[in-house]
């Protein structure tokens, strides 16, 4: 297997991890959808699929999460900026919120991260 295939693997598996990690969060069920969704692009660099409109459209998914949840920096912020981990019972929802926003952020570095590769390939021609 190529190095690549192995990096891809791994962003793969980085979020099937953070999709099995929501299963005990009460609105779990659309953050393991939304991880899942992200998992299938590195996916399909692993299986030599191309499918960009699938990879662009993750991203730009991505980005209006982002767009549509900033409100979770002003409630966290507006909080006290908790920490992630330790956290008293009073700040939950403030630190739930900032923890799925840092999980978009992430999620749409990756989509634009892959959309960028996959604009190059198209447009370099490999």
């Amino acid at each position: 297997m190529s190095m690549s295939k192995v990096l891809h693997s791994l962003v793969a598996l980085a979020f099937i991890a953070f999709a099995v990690l929501q299963y005990n969060d009460p609105d779990g069920w659309k953050w393991m959808i939304a991880y899942l969704l992200v998992a299938v692009v590195p996916l399909h660099k692993v299986f030599g699929k191309h499918w960009p409109y699938y990879t662009i459209g993750i991203a730009v998914a991505t980005i209006l999460g982002l767009i549509f949840n900033a409100y979770q920096i002003t409630s966290w912020i507006d909080a006290g900026k908790p920490a992630f981990i330790d956290y008293e019972p009073t700040d939950v929802q403030a630190v739930e919120d900032i923890r799925e926003y840092l999980g978009i952020c992430i999620s749409a570095v990756v989509g634009v991260v892959y959309a960028v590769l996959d604009f190059r390939r198209d447009r370099l021609g490999k």
